[in-house]
C-alpha cells in the first residue's frame, strides 16, 4: 500500500487505516522518540508518546498534504516535538546548581530585575559562544540535570572528558561574566 493509498484510507475509513498506520510506522516513531529523548524516557513514556503521535496524526488526517512531505516525515516531526515536550515537563522543577566556587550565576542576581534579565541574556549568549560540545554539556548538566556519565554517553565522550570540559567551560563563563575577555 502506498502512502497515497494509506492517506486515502485514513480519510475515508479511519478505523481501517489507523491499524495499518500503526503497524507500518510504530518502529520509526519509537526510534525517533528514543533518539530525541537522549535515553531519558522510560519505556512507559515511550509507549504513551508513541500513542500520542498516532492520535495526533489521526486527528489531523483530513489536513494531510502529501505534496508537502510523506506520512513518515510528518510522524517524525510529531514524535520529535512530543519527546521535547515530555522532557520539558519532566524538568520543570528547578534543579539546584552545584557550582561551588565557580558560581557564575551569583553576579547575575541583582535586585533590579531589568539588570538581572540583561545578565541572564549575556550569560546565555556566553554559553552559546562556547560552541559544541561545551554548550551542550552545560545545557544537559544544568537544564536537564544529567550526570556526567549520562552526558558522556549521549555525546560519545568519557565521563572524565565531560568533567574536564565542564570545569574549563565554567571558568571561561566566570571570566566572561566578571567582564574579562572571552576567548572561545
Amino acid at each position: 500500500m502506498t502512502e497515497l493509498e494509506l492517506c486515502h484510507l485514513l480519510q475515508t475509513k479511519p478505523e481501517n487505516g489507523l491499524p495499518v498506520l500503526i503497524d507500518r510506522y510504530s518502529g520509526l516513531v519509537v526510534s525517533v522518540l528514543r533518539a530525541k529523548g537522549c535515553g531519558l524516557l522510560q519505556k512507559e513514556d515511550l509507549e504513551e508518546l508513541a500513542s500520542d503521535c498516532f492520535l495526533c496524526l489521526y486527528e489531523q488526517r483530513e489536513r494531510i498534504d502529501l505534496s508537502k512531505g510523506s506520512i513518515a516525515s510528518l510522524l517524525c516531526v510529531i514524535a520529535q516535538r512530543k519527546a521535547v515536550d515530555c522532557l520539558r515537563k519532566q524538568n520543570r522543577q528547578p534543579h539546584s546548581l552545584p557550582l561551588g566556587d565557580d558560581d557564575i550565576f551569583a553576579s547575575a542576581m541583582q535586585p533590579d530585575q531589568t539588570q538581572a534579565l540583561t545578565d541572564r541574556q549575556a550569560l546565555l549568549q556566553a554559553v552559546r559562544d562556547l560552541g559544541h560540545p561545551d554548550a551542550e554539556i552545560i545545557f544537559r548538566k544544568y537544564y536537564l540535570g544529567l550526570s556526567h556519565k549520562q552526558i558522556g554517553n549521549a555525546l560519545g565522550l568519557s565521563e572524565n572528558a565531560v568533567t574536564k570540559r565542564l570545569r574549563r567551560s565554567l571558568k571561561k563563563l566566570k571570566s566572561k561574566v566578571e567582564g574579562e575577555t572571552f576567548n572561545g
